[in-house]
Parts: structure tokens; sequence; C-alpha cells
């Protein structure tokens, strides 16, 4: 399943992006040494992974820190490799945000779908790897804390903890389609646990009319 990830869908699309970016900066990187690196960041962790979390997630971790690895081999410091990986997702995330402002422009209740999404996406993606705690679920608001993410811990026992917010990053791309005068939802995430907090706080809110 790791090597169908790295090959097709969201891993083709990273790849896609790592080949423009290196043909543009004049990079030599080799996206089939990327792809061994990552299974063998597979391969290290997986037996760590609980049933209910998809290998999507320890292999989505493995191929950004793969790809760190091998653009830090070129780059003059580690911050100009952290930025060319940032380059590299943020080319990969339109996608998401053209879907989901198309799915909030549909709804509704903007609120109910971000909500149900979300909830869905605790039960069959992130898994018991991730600790939730829902502090506000009502009809006017849903405020979920991350109290663990496996995002980070993957990065700090791989060595490579400063990776930790790009993985906060890819949610910019939805977070940018909600437009809250339109679908009457407001959203913050003031803390984030790669950031240095003790947990992650995302907050929707309904946008109601004095």
């Amino acid at each position: 399943m790791e090597d169908h990830f790295f090959r097709r869908g969201l891993g083709s699309l990273f790849r896609q992006a790592l080949s423009g970016l290196a043909e543009q900066r004049s990079i030599l990187v080799d996206p089939e040494d990327i792809v061994t690196s990552a299974l063998a960041v597979v391969q290290r962790h997986a037996h760590e992974q609980p049933p209910s979390t998809s290998p999507e997630v320890l292999a989505y971790t493995a191929l950004l820190i793969a790809m760190y690895r091998a653009l830090a081999a070129a780059a003059r410091s580690p911050h100009e490799a952290l930025e060319w990986v940032r380059e590299t997702q943020n080319a990969t995330t339109d996608f998401l945000r053209r879907n989901v402002r198309a799915a909030l422009d549909a709804a509704d209740d903007a609120l109910a779908l971000m909500r149900d999404a979300s909830k869905e996406k605790e039960e069959t993606w992130f898994g018991a790897a991730f600790r939730f705690e829902r502090v506000v679920d009502d009809a006017n608001a849903y405020h979920l804390e991350v109290l663990a993410c496996e995002f980070v811990r993957l990065a700090a026992a791989e060595g490579v903890p400063e990776l930790g917010p790009l993985f906060c990053e890819w949610d910019v791309a939805w977070i940018d389609a909600i437009d809250p005068k339109r679908h009457r939802l407001a959203f913050v995430r003031p803390t984030t646990i790669a950031g240095g907090c003790d947990r992650c706080r995302f907050y929707f809110d309904r946008v109601i009319d004095s």
C-alpha cells in the first residue's frame, strides 16, 4: 500500500511538484531514491501504528522526511531545504482548496459540513495515533483540540523535528477555502503542538448576525 501511495494520488502529486522545483532550481534529486528512503522510514515505524490509523499518515510523513533529507544534501542550509519542501507541498494543495471551497459553497450548513468531515477523518484516517478532545460541540460551534499529533512525533523520532510545522501548513489549504461572509463560518487555529504549545486548537464558530 505504501509503495502505491508514493506512485499514485497524493504521492504522485508531490513527486511531480518536486520535479518541477528541481528543474526550476537546478537541483539534482532522484525521485526513486526518495521513494526508497521514504519506504525505509515506513518500515521503521509501521509496527507503531494502530490499526485505526490510515497507513497514509505514515506514508505522507515518510515522504516529507525523505524529500527534506534529499533536498538538504543539495541546499546551502537546512532553512533552504525546508523552504524547498514547503514550496513542493504548497504546489500540491490547490486541489484540496478547490474541493473544500466547492463543498462549502454547496452546503446548506457549512458548520455541519466541517464538523461531520472532521469526525469522519478522526475515525477513518487519524485514528488512535492521534488524541482528540471536543471541548465544544453544539449547534453554533465545534471546538476540537488535538492533544497528541503523530506527524510531530514521527518527525521527532526521525531526528527532524523542524519539519513539524510543515504538516500544520497542509491545513492552510482548507482553512483558506473558508469565507466567513459567504459560508457564515469563522475558523481560528490559535495554537499548534508543532508550534510549541501543548495542543492544537481547531475552533469553528457559526457567524450569527447581531
